[in-house]
């Protein structure tokens, strides 16, 4: 999937002419990559380059990770604190 998410046409201040086109596009890949592209495009070239990459799969996976470990530290110290109750 692809979303443009931001267009912006860059003029002459003298006679309004347009120069170029700049545009923000976002993509995410099949392999669970979310990218994000800054696109230029006048009369002589087009132009892009990479800003932004991130594996959406990993930062999942480690949420899941980091939340399953929480729970089960809590899940630890209530069980701990019934067997040791506090004076």
């Amino acid at each position: 999937s692809a979303v443009i998410r931001k267009v912006e046409n860059v003029t002459d201040t003298s006679s309004s002419e347009l120069l170029a086109c700049r545009a923000n596009m976002c993509v995410i890949t099949y392999n669970g990559y979310f990218q994000e592209y800054n696109l230029s495009v006048d009369a002589q070239k087009l132009s892009w380059s990479l800003e932004r990459e991130t594996n959406l799969l990993n930062v999942t996976l480690d949420k899941c990770y980091h939340s399953t470990i929480a729970a089960n530290i809590k899940r630890l110290l209530r069980e701990t604190s019934k067997f040791n109750p506090e004076p």
